[in-house]
């Protein structure tokens, strides 16, 4: 072996190791790179418990329904069964609350009528806080939210809740359709 090519074969030796120990630390900055920013997601819903809010519902039926309802004008249909619910805080501390209507999708898969949904926009309610006049809206205007406030520690509000079919419903593709919906309160946090 010549002088030339014993010193060629040096450099790609050099060279090649060179490329290696690039290759490696490239490799070790990507695989500590997804360790550290690895994303976990979790199956459950997390819970934060705030005060003590108590639910009664002070009907014999605990469901919210529309089933074989036909459409009303607001004076019939606040003539309509009322629901009668109120909120107590059994905690020692001041709770901001939200109540909510949504759906009730045990109820739906039970049923089997999944896909027998009756659409929010066709959805009127009368919800009366306390001694109040009632607000008399669609459903779908605040996605189903009735009240969001502040109850105070040992306090119990009443509520009154009437739903029926928007009486200015126009659309045959809605009948025969229903709602089951239930009353949601969740503890809210406010900046």
């Amino acid at each position: 072996m010549t002088k030339k090519k014993s010193g060629q074969i040096k450099n790609e030796n050099k060279l090649g190791f060179i490329v290696l120990i690039i290759s490696i630390i490239i490799c070790l900055i990507t695989v500590s790179y997804s360790i550290w920013s690895q994303v976990y997601r979790g199956k459950t819903e997390n819970t934060i418990t705030t005060g003590t809010l108590v639910l009664k519902l002070n009907d014999k039926s605990r469901e919210l329904s529309l089933l074989n309802a036909i459409p009303l004008s607001d004076t019939k249909g606040m003539s309509q069964k009322e629901y009668h619910f109120s909120l107590q805080n059994n905690g020692s501390i001041d709770v901001n609350y939200r109540l909510s209507i949504v759906d009730d999708e045990d109820y739906y898969k039970k049923d089997q009528c999944m896909n027998k949904r009756l659409n929010w926009n066709y959805i009127r309610y009368a919800f009366k806080k306390e001694d109040s006049s009632p607000v008399i809206e669609d459903l779908s205007k605040n996605l189903g939210q009735l009240d969001e406030e502040v109850i105070k520690a040992g306090e119990e509000i009443d509520f009154t809740l009437q739903l029926w079919l928007n009486g200015e419903m126009t659309t045959s593709s809605e009948m025969g359709k229903h709602f089951h919906g239930k009353i949601k309160v969740e503890a809210v946090q406010i900046d």
